[in-house]
């Protein structure tokens, strides 16, 4: 992690545009051009008329633009975002950069489209209705985390029963990676193409119906079970990059680590979920409930992401065509990608650097995920339910501190901190607070300090959300889920070895 923090100093916010061009953060940072923008525009038209000034703004934004040295893009970006407010009483104009954006009944200004060359005209919105969308990813997110930590809390019982030695536990925990692994770039390609919806959806179905047949399959042998939880990793493989691309297209850069914070605590606390239920499903009817259980709670879900989930803005019927203006306007196309720009996009040293970044904290994190219980357990010697309730306390320590570093990063960038320097202030947290607490439970006396160490790795850890995972549409929303996709395979693998390593040194 502490190798991922220096890594990620890297600069790796950049845009890839429509045509395939990467433009670096100078570029397309247009809320900080614009804010420049604004406050010199602002005083200069303060003291004059409508007439008199509508040339001049012009003027002075096309010389901003062209001091700058901003390209045909970035000026677009800039155009769209930048807005006039005129005040009728006393015909006097300011000018703003930002969105205002708010729940419920609100004045709400929005673009005309970016392709104009007029000035933006106010336009009141009477409402502003919530996304579908942003109810439901916490709850598919919550739904994946509950059924990635089941098997932490039943491998317990199960080992005993099926008696399975460590090496055994650490392969049949690492098993899900490998089919984790292989859809991470497909399920990238296909949410980009097709859309988001119909690709998560599939993944939850299809990991729903692995998870209510792996007890039979470990009842059957170990062979089976490894393949079941293969996959099982099949089908959450597609979620991330699905998420990041429907995500991409309905969140605005100024609310994009809120959302995301939202959307992934939503994971943390399908962990809460699953490690708090699984001990008492586990008491009462036995290991298989926990796999029935959660199992069933994915098709449920599915029924109704269905009927109120839509992969744009463009696809919602609901949405007026206003709103539509005002997501859409000023943004990368957000049309489905015909073809992914593959040498471009590896030939950037700011997309690997969030591969290693990625690859960094995923090792960490999926050991946590796996082992915890066990650590609890047969280290600090608690027994089945207080190691499951103990194991709750750091996933949601990380739903907290998510949202509150996506909060924090929002303001930031509103502010007009560059994204880039916001990205490495939230990554660098996510690192190397996670390497410190870490490192300590080496030489903790008490059971308490362990847990306590683990709470707050974990809430420092949930600043990558801001950071990293966030990355991926700052550098290219029209392919966030590929971007997902490459670098959470990256990620993958380290679940994959650190997981199975684990198992292998404490046999030995």
């Amino acid at each position: 992690m502490a190798i991922g923090a220096v890594i990620s100093h890297r600069n790796f916010t950049s845009l890839i545009s429509s045509s395939g061009k990467i433009y670096q953060p100078e570029q397309v940072t247009a809320h900080q051009r614009a804010e420049n923008l604004s406050f010199s525009s602002a005083q200069y038209v303060h003291r004059n008329t409508y007439s008199e000034n509508m040339y001049s703004l012009k003027k002075i934004y096309w010389n901003t633009i062209s001091s700058h040295g901003l390209d045909p893009v970035a000026s677009n970006m800039l155009r769209s975002k930048a807005m006039i407010l005129y005040d009728g009483e006393n015909k006097k104009f300011h000018m703003t950069n930002h969105r205002q954006r708010a729940k419920g009944i609100c004045r709400c200004f929005v673009s005309l489209p970016s392709e104009s060359y007029n000035w933006i005209k106010p336009v009141q919105l009477k409402t502003i209705s919530i996304s579908n969308n942003q109810t439901l990813q916490p709850r598919v997110s919550s739904e994946g985390g509950a059924s990635e930590v089941n098997m932490s809390i039943a491998i317990l019982p199960m080992s005993k029963e099926f008696n399975w030695n460590s090496a055994t536990v650490g392969l049949i925990q690492s098993s899900f990676f490998w089919g984790y692994l292989l859809t991470q770039i497909v399920g990238g390609i296909w949410a980009d193409k097709i859309g988001g919806k119909q690709v998560l959806g599939f993944g939850v179905v299809w990991w729903s119906i692995a998870t209510v047949l792996t007890p039979i399959a470990a009842k059957i042998g170990l062979p089976f079970l490894l393949v079941m939880r293969a996959f099982m990793g099949i089908g959450e493989g597609v979620a991330m990059p699905a998420m990041n691309n429907i995500l991409s297209k309905w969140i605005p850069v100024s609310e994009r680590s809120r959302s995301l914070a939202l959307v992934y605590s939503g994971m943390y606390l399908g962990s809460v979920i699953g490690l708090a239920f699984s001990p008492i499903l586990i008491q009462k009817f036995a290991w298989p409930s926990v796999f029935y259980s959660f199992g069933s709670l994915g098709s449920l879900w599915f029924a109704f992401w269905l009927s109120k989930a839509h992969s744009s803005p463009g696809d919602d019927p609901e949405v007026s065509a206003e709103e539509k203006e005002y997501i859409l306007g000023g943004s990368i196309s957000k049309e489905p990608v015909t073809s992914i720009p593959w040498k471009l996009i590896l030939s950037k040293a700011p997309v690997w650097a969030l591969i290693v970044s990625h690859f960094c904290h995923n090792w960490g994190t999926f050991i946590l995920l796996t082992w915890m219980p066990t650590y609890y357990n047969q280290v600090l010697k608690f027994n089945l339910t207080e190691s499951g309730l103990l194991c709750v306390l750091p996933w949601l320590t990380m739903a907290v501190f998510a949202n509150i570093g996506g909060w924090i990063a929002d303001t930031l960038v509103s502010r007009g901190v560059s994204v880039t320097n916001v990205r490495k202030i939230m990554q660098s947290i996510g690192f190397l607070g996670p390497a410190f607490f870490l490192t300590q439970l080496s030489s903790v006396k008490t059971p308490a300090m362990a847990v306590l160490c683990m709470a707050c790795s974990q809430g420092s850890d949930a600043f990558s959300q801001s950071g990293l995972y966030s990355n991926h549409q700052d550098i290219g929303p029209r392919y966030a889920g590929v971007l997902l996709g490459l670098s959470n395979t990256a990620g993958v693998l380290a679940g994959v070895f650190g997981t199975a390593a684990t198992g292998y040194i404490l046999q030995n």
